[in-house]
């Protein structure tokens, strides 16, 4: 009976690739839509699902030929019939032209998945951005069980490389002359390279692109804390942080970011607001 039972178990497991491919073949599920080319330079594109309505409401707007756009966190309620997506937004003439924007999606009708409502702005870009009522709400929503979160991974395989993607990204995001697609691109690899905690949950996107927009920071101190972690402290283009590095099974990842802690600062330090703890003087 062990061995039946072992056998039946075997038989019922498959891969995340075997299981997308069951439910993509179901028929009680809307046709997937074509996957937009691939952006990101260090890694594979996710199956998104969302960006091919996005394009469809775009066009109808008459504006496909000024906008470009890439995805960043995708969330899927099949249960539900509901899509939630985080795009990189380009758009030309705008101001101000780049953002990140919130957007849903009904994936049951008569057309399949489109978009419903109107993008709001998520997350930070510019230390003057306000933050987005929305935040909290997409979080829970990407953490309902069996919700289906897409993200890229940073496919990265060292510390250095991550500090170099890091730089590359944020420069090209933060240079007004760039194409649009290039900054678009850009902002997806550099969410790629953060931990959902400073994306999500801490909001620092715009910290990490001050910092390392300027190009690659100096490196002050540098602790292996073991094989899939370290510890540096960096000076960058607001001055020193310390920050970590982890590795994940889909590379490496800036995991923390923040003041280091022999930082002395007034009550009205911009990093106490956000989570970055400087320590007070003694």
């Amino acid at each position: 009976m062990l061995g039946a039972l072992l056998c039946l178990l075997a038989c019922q497991r498959t891969t995340p690739a075997e299981a997308a491919a069951r439910h993509e073949a179901s028929p009680h599920t809307a046709p997937t839509e074509p996957a937009p080319p691939s952006t990101a330079e260090h890694a594979d594109e996710p199956r998104w699902r969302t960006p091919f309505a996005f394009d469809e409401r775009i066009r109808g707007d008459g504006a496909s030929d000024a906008v470009e756009a890439t995805p960043l966190i995708e969330v899927i309620d099949h249960l539900r019939g509901d899509a939630r997506t985080v795009f990189a937004v380009h758009r030309r003439d705008a101001e101000p032209s780049l953002r990140i924007e919130h957007w849903r999606f009904a994936t049951r009708g008569p057309a399949g998945m489109s978009a419903t409502g109107e993008p709001e702005p998520l997350l930070r870009l510019e230390r003057g951005d306000p933050p987005a009522e929305g935040l909290q709400d997409f979080r829970v929503f990407a953490a309902i069980p069996g919700n289906k979160v897409l993200r890229r991974e940073s496919g990265l395989d060292s510390v250095d490389a991550l500090l170099a993607s890091l730089a590359k990204a944020s420069k090209t995001a933060r240079d007004p002359a760039a194409a649009g697609a290039k900054r678009v691109a850009a902002l997806g690899d550099l969410v790629a390279d953060l931990d959902d905690a400073l994306v999500l949950e801490r909001d620092v996107l715009y910290r990490v692109l001050d910092t390392f927009a300027g190009g690659p920071p100096e490196i002050r101190r540098r602790e292996e804390l073991s094989a899939r972690r370290a510890r540096l402290l960096i000076d960058g283009g607001r001055g020193a942080r310390q920050i970590e590095a982890l590795k994940l099974q889909g590379g490496w990842v800036l995991r923390d970011f923040r003041l280091p802690k022999d930082t002395h600062t007034n009550t009205a330090d911009e990093g106490a607001a956000e989570g970055e703890l400087p320590t007070a003087a003694p």
